[in-house]
Parts: C-alpha cells; structure tokens; sequence
C-alpha cells in the first residue's frame, strides 16, 4: 500500500507542478506581449511629438515651448509606459527565478529519492 500511496502523492505533485509551470508561462508570454504593445505605444508618442516640432518649424516658429501642453502629456505618457515595462519584466525575471528554483528542489528530491 505503501508504493500506491507514494505513486499517487507523486502523480497528484507533478500534477500541480504542471499546472502551475504552465500558469507562470502564460503570464510570462502575456507580460511580453503587453511590453511589445507599450513599445509600438512609446513609438507611436515620438512620432506624434515630431510631427508636431515639425509643424512649428512649418508655421515658421524658431522657438519651442518645452511646457506646451502637448509636449508634457506626451513625456508623462512615454514616462508611465517605461514605467509599465520596467515592473512587467522585473515580474518576468521574478517568474523565472522562481522556475529555476522549483527545478533545483524537484532535481533535489529526485536525487533524494534515488540514493533511498
């Protein structure tokens, strides 16, 4: 009865381990995609701010006003995205260190398991 039980605990183990691998997959792949969309965003502000130094450069303006509204909400806009970025691949690489860390202790207890 022994070995029933111990193959059923290790079934009911590697069980979960993969239902758990495969959620912290996902929420990697999701966290990378968000990133490649925060990205094509961050692109899509500069272009928007070119676009508009150059129509001052058109209406013939020498000047710039760095407090132009436009200007500051696009640089806060640009700053929050980063800021977006920076937590959602701190998450991924907290995501990966945790996978590395499962699969010591599961090469552990394998060998634990074998020297028995």
């Amino acid at each position: 009865m022994s070995l029933i039980n111990d193959l059923k605990h290790s079934f009911l183990r590697a069980g979960k381990v993969i239902v758990d691998k495969t959620g912290d997959y996902s929420r990697i792949a999701r966290l990378s995609l968000d990133n490649k969309k925060y990205e094509s965003d961050i692109d899509k502000k500069e272009t928007e701010t070119g676009k508009l130094v150059f129509e001052y450069m058109r209406k013939g303006d020498t000047t710039l006003d760095l407090k132009d509204k436009n200007l500051t909400d696009t640089l806060v806009t640009i700053n929050e995205l980063e800021k977006k970025i920076a937590d959602n691949k701190s998450e991924i690489e907290q995501l990966k260190k945790s996978e590395q860390t499962e699969k010591k202790k599961d090469n552990e207890e394998q060998n634990k398991n074998q020297e028995s």
